[in-house]
């Protein structure tokens, strides 16, 4: 490798052809005599004897090569000259190989095949403050961002021609530009959606909209594909292009998907700790439709059961909701039932009820019953943050608590629940999520979820895990009677309460 003395050279490599040994004379042997050639004063010179025949080239020579049948020059900046050695007295220009960027000053060989030396210029600030010196001879071997961004330019000229869309898959699109065009792994391509835009006139304005950034993942001669970023979506009519530098996709505010169905449920299974023997599960279960600006669906939530030896439990609301959906936030409303196992004026006590005669003189038998008790239910929700994105979503449950006595009847508050959404790439997110209430449930747990199919728009599937816990309650009522056939009642809590892990799954698909 060559490294010049003015500024700072990077030099790189790039397959040209087969065979050969880089050199500033190059020998070739014909029948009939001896024929070399030779770089003087930027020419191409043939020499044969005493003979020198200048070879006419398109730009200062700097270097030549033999490999086979063919001479190499290379024309600096131009790129490289093929000739063809049918004569070798007399050579004959086949062909132009364009430089890829950089000054194209020798050859050298790899694994059996020619590769010219390209040597490009670039500079760093001198003592932080952004100024560029060029020329310097004590240049740090760093390639600094400008000549990234011109080499980032010169391959974007090269996919001159539009570019379409051939195919698209969740999360992935294939485009139909390749290696032939410049493409590489890694290269960041703009998609735009081209619309007519109404003003009242005689003629509509076209609007162009950008509405992907897409990192070209893997690439073939005629084609490339690309993973689409999150929440992005795109069509087969829409147009596509090297992006620019200020042409970004965003992780915590993505764009917002419009027509699309979602179905989901999450499992919190749980295992009682202490006594008496029980289990059960606390889940969510929901299927929502977002359109333009608003969404509607079901939900139930919580989905609260459990088993003991004193009793099961039940702590469950459905409801239908809907309301206005953006992307910067989100509110709504939902109405429903909801039901619990037990008495809800003891689930609202601070304290629990006394036990009859404490000090022992009841030697009378015990019964239990247990009975679960409905109400109407009313929820509120609100997202702030975009639904993909960074976020934080409230959920409150209301119920309509008919008191024993009727005096203190009304809309009591049953319970809240929230998840707050950290984005930590394309696909995945970090979350943490809890709440509780009076209806007899509560949790919290920290998790992570990954769009696993797609990047959140039809076709994606989601999967979440975390760990954490909870428990779900409720009450049974337990009758006494005394030696003297009295009988007292009195409720008595049920309770499941433990360590869980939960698994959620989420797919969407579109309309």
């Amino acid at each position: 490798m060559r490294i010049a003395t003015t500024g700072m050279t990077v030099l790189a490599t790039v397959l040209v052809c087969t065979l050969g040994r880089t050199q500033d004379v190059a020998p070739a042997a014909p029948a009939g005599g001896t024929v070399e050639y030779a770089v003087e004063n930027g020419a191409l010179v043939v020499v044969q004897g005493e003979t020198r025949t200048t070879v006419a080239a398109d730009g200062r020579v700097e270097s030549v090569l033999v490999s086979g049948k063919e001479l190499y020059a290379a024309l600096g900046e131009r790129g490289v000259a093929v000739y063809a050695l049918g004569d070798p007295a007399s050579p004959k220009l086949a062909r132009i190989v364009p430089s890829p960027g950089g000054r194209v000053t020798g050859f050298h060989v790899a694994g059996g095949e020619v590769w010219m030396e390209i040597a490009s210029v670039s500079a760093v600030p001198v003592g932080g403050r952004g100024a560029v010196a060029k020329g310097s001879s004590q240049a740090t071997p760093e390639v600094s961002i400008e000549a990234e961004k011109k080499e980032a330019q010169l391959r974007a000229k090269r996919i001159a021609r539009k570019i379409g869309i051939r195919r698209m898959e969740p999360g992935k699109i294939e485009v139909d530009a390749g290696s032939a065009d410049g493409v590489q792994v890694g290269d960041r391509l703009s998609v735009f959606h081209t619309r007519p835009v109404e003003d009242g006139g005689e003629e509509s304005f076209v609007g162009r909209e950008l509405v992907a950034v897409v990192e070209v993942i893997a690439v073939k001669e005629k084609s490339a594909l690309a993973e689409l970023g999150r929440g992005a979506r795109v069509s087969k009519e829409d147009e596509v292009e090297p992006a620019r530098a200020d042409h970004e996709s965003s992780n915590t505010y993505p764009h917002k998907l419009e027509g699309l169905a979602e179905v989901g449920a999450t499992i919190r299974p749980l295992i009682k700790v202490g006594t008496p023997v029980g289990g059960g599960l606390l889940s969510d279960v929901f299927a929502t439709y977002r359109g333009g600006s608003y969404f509607m669906g079901l939900r139930m939530q919580p989905l609260g059961l459990g088993w003991t030896d004193e009793g099961n439990v039940v702590s469950v609301s459905a409801l239908v909701e809907g309301g206005y959906d953006g992307r910067a936030f989100g509110v709504g409303l939902g109405v429903g039932l909801s039901s619990v196992n037990g008495d809800m004026d003891f689930m609202l006590e601070s304290s629990s009820v006394a036990a009859v005669d404490a000090g022992g003189k009841d030697k009378g038998q015990k019964s239990y019953s247990q009975r679960t008790r409905n109400a109407l239910a009313l929820s509120q929700q609100v997202r702030l943050g975009a639904l993909d994105g960074l976020s934080l979503t409230v959920y409150n449950i209301i119920i309509y608590h008919d008191a024993t006595s009727g005096a203190d009847s009304g809309f009591i508050y049953g319970g809240t629940s929230g998840r707050g959404n950290i984005p930590l790439g394309t696909r995945t997110s970090l979350f943490v999520e809890g709440g509780g209430g009076v209806m007899g449930y509560g949790f919290g747990a920290l998790g992570v979820s990954s769009w696993i199919i797609g990047n959140g728009d039809a076709g994606s599937l989601q999967l979440s895990v975390s760990a954490g816990g909870a428990a779900v309650w409720g009450s049974r009522e337990v009758t006494q009677t005394d030696s003297e056939g009295k009988e007292y009642t009195t409720a008595q809590e049920v309770m499941v309460a433990g360590p869980m892990v939960s698994m959620g799954l989420a797919y969407r698909f579109g309309f």
